[in-house]
């Protein structure tokens, strides 16, 4: 279910209640062996959004048997990757106080023209895995400063604006490796080539978008799990990974 985060407004239709003071309502039997709550999670997580130097929208916060996920974005924190095409600084967040996935927070960029994001794990400073962190506030503190910094946006746009010059006549080949290494199912594929096809973008850029296109759908049908990971799954080839392997030359 979504909720709200105050004193945060939502960055597109109104969210439901506070999901702190719903956590609080309803109790909780505690995070799984060495995880961490989804209030206390939430609590620091607000106290660190309020001293950012920029106002801080909630894309969206949701919630459902004790799987916690959210992003949130600073609209005014903004670059054009090419003209009319606007990214804005944000950040990543999720949690199971179950042990279903592993904690973790990390920079998500925002594109504003397909309201979809990109998780950013490039860099030193920009993600971080909560388990196993002697002081995990520290770390999170870490994220979120890097995730709302201007020059960090800027090493990002530096980097999609790499992938706009970057031609692809077709991403057959990287989808078809993709799916072979696990990450993306064969109907997903056809999914993303479909959106690669329709929009016309036939840029490296233009496939990165197709990717997180496919997981807002995920997240219109609630299917949270996969949206995260095609986001991470775009951010990650925009940081170069994901790459078809290169064969070497056979010479007759």
């Amino acid at each position: 279910m979504r909720y709200s985060l105050f004193p945060f407004a939502s960055l597109r239709e109104a969210g439901g209640p506070d999901l702190r003071e719903q956590l609080r309502v309803r109790g909780s039997a505690g995070p799984s062996e060495g995880g961490i709550a989804n209030l206390e999670l939430l609590e620091e997580v607000v106290g660190l959004l309020r001293d950012v130097p920029w106002e801080v929208h909630i894309d969206y916060c949701d919630e459902d048997a004790s799987d916690l996920r959210l992003a949130a974005v600073a609209p005014l924190l903004g670059r054009d990757v090419e003209k009319g095409d606007r990214v804005q600084a944000g950040f990543f967040l999720q949690n199971s106080e179950s042990g279903a996935f592993r904690p973790l927070a990390c920079e998500r960029v925002y594109r504003v023209v397909c309201e979809n994001g990109y998780m950013i794990e490039c860099e030193q400073g920009q993600a971080t895995a909560l388990v196993g962190q002697s002081d995990w506030r520290t770390a999170l503190a870490g994220v979120v400063a890097r995730s709302f910094a201007a020059d960090g946006l800027d090493r990002d746009v530096a980097r999609f604006r790499a992938a706009t010059a970057r031609m692809l006549v077709t991403p057959y080949e990287m989808l078809c490796n993709l799916v072979a290494q696990g990450f993306l199912s064969e109907g997903e594929q056809s999914d993303i080539q479909a959106e690669f096809d329709d929009v016309g973008d036939y840029t490296l850029y233009g496939l990165i978008n197709a990717v997180t296109r496919v997981a807002g759908r995920c997240r219109d049908f609630d299917d949270w799990k996969r949206a995260v990971e095609l986001e991470r799954l775009g951010g990650g080839i925009l940081g170069g990974e994901h790459q078809p392997p290169v064969l070497d030359a056979v010479y007759h």
